[in-house]
């Protein structure tokens, strides 16, 4: 039930999207002698508030009726073996004076010989002197901790849910 109403929402978001585009060419009308703009606006004004409607309606059910399997979440996050914080890394490099452009060749070096040997990138990460050189253990620990990722997520849904 629920793939289905979300692909409908797609479906229906890349519409009112669509509906921008006249609504934008409209704007150059709204001085001159032209009243061809009221004819579109007729159209894409009360199409596009139905259709979001409609689609809030939807997805408040959606998010309302969300049923999260943890176990399954936390399997799939760990299929990248860590490759997943590469940006909390490069950012706590970056604070501990790294230069931008080193920290990510040094990051995207090791990410890939993660990838591409089904390595743990949190161990590749470990055992780097470069990166040792500028994070303690417990820094390191920090770029690899899902809590970092979840610190806005309640007062996410509680907003989407209202």
């Amino acid at each position: 039930h629920n793939p289905i109403l979300c692909e409908q929402l797609s479906g229906l978001a890349r519409i009112v999207r669509a509906n921008t585009i006249p609504a934008l060419e409209n704007i150059v009308l709204w001085h001159e002698r032209d009243i061809s703009h009221s004819s579109v606006e007729r159209v894409i004004f009360p199409d596009s508030t139905a259709a979001v409607d409609y689609m809030l309606e939807k997805m408040l059910k959606i998010l309302g009726n969300l049923k999260v399997n943890k176990k399954k979440m936390r399997s799939n996050i760990n299929i990248t073996k860590g490759l997943i914080f590469s940006q909390n890394l490069l950012i706590k490099l970056i604070e501990k004076g790294f230069i931008r452009n080193k920290a990510y060749e040094l990051i995207q070096k090791e990410a890939n010989m993660a990838w591409e040997h089904g390595l743990d990138f949190k161990e590749i990460v470990y055992n780097n002197k470069d990166i040792n050189k500028y994070l303690s253990k417990k820094e390191l620990d920090s770029c690899f901790d899902y809590k970092f990722n979840q610190k806005k997520i309640l007062k996410t849904i509680d907003r989407a849910l209202k």
